[in-house]
């Protein structure tokens, strides 16, 4: 995507949201995702907050989720929303355990 600002040409309010295809890129994906939950009518913070827990729960820790940068402003904060999520510890990881 080139211009997140103009994503006009994959929207489509009548699916909810974004078209998704094979040749997507991560972020596009990401929005595409973002986009549905909101027109689906879903607290975003909640599903972001959820999701990151899947992910970590199938990485096998928060650590992991920001392991490519670690240290970053945007690690810290996915860190701090992991932890009000799993706990300080991932004690409750277990919960959000997926099959990837």
């Amino acid at each position: 995507m080139n211009d997140p600002t103009n994503p006009a040409p994959r929207i489509r309010a009548d699916v909810g949201g974004w078209i998704s295809g094979p040749s997507m890129t991560p972020d596009d994906m990401m929005l595409a995702a973002l986009a549905a939950a909101h027109v689906g009518g879903q607290d975003v913070g909640e599903f972001v907050a959820r999701n990151l827990a899947r992910l970590a729960a199938v990485l096998g820790s928060s650590a992991e989720v920001t392991s490519n940068r670690p240290g970053s402003w945007e690690a810290e904060a996915i860190a701090r929303l992991l932890a009000s999520t799993v706990g300080p510890d991932d004690e409750d990881l277990e919960r959000y355990r997926v099959t990837p």
